[in-house]
């Protein structure tokens, strides 16, 4: 929504989907996050916290900057290749 302010342009954008936000890790659960959103702890099955909702709001955020889906991938696979492609190898205490 844009509002006029003054001799201002403002924009105002809400993301509220919180359905799977996170504080710590539990086992258990077989979709934690959209694939285009997913972070490389999820995709490895590796231990996560709350740090997986920011990864996710990065993602949206670069979305909405350029307009196109920073990790467009089809499966997991392309995922972590999209990533190391973009970003770089992971940690090693990652691998």
């Amino acid at each position: 929504m844009f509002t006029m302010t003054g001799k201002q342009l403002r924009s105002q954008i809400k993301i509220v989907d919180l359905g799977s936000a996170c504080t710590s890790f539990k086992s258990g659960f077989s979709y934690v996050q959209s694939r285009y959103y997913r972070c490389p702890e999820i995709v490895m099955g590796l231990k996560y916290d709350f740090a997986v909702d920011m990864w996710s709001l990065g993602c949206i955020i670069v979305e909405l900057v350029t307009g196109k889906t920073l990790f467009p991938a089809r499966n997991e696979s392309e995922l972590l290749h999209m990533i190391r492609i973009r970003i770089g190898m992971p940690p090693v205490h990652m691998i």
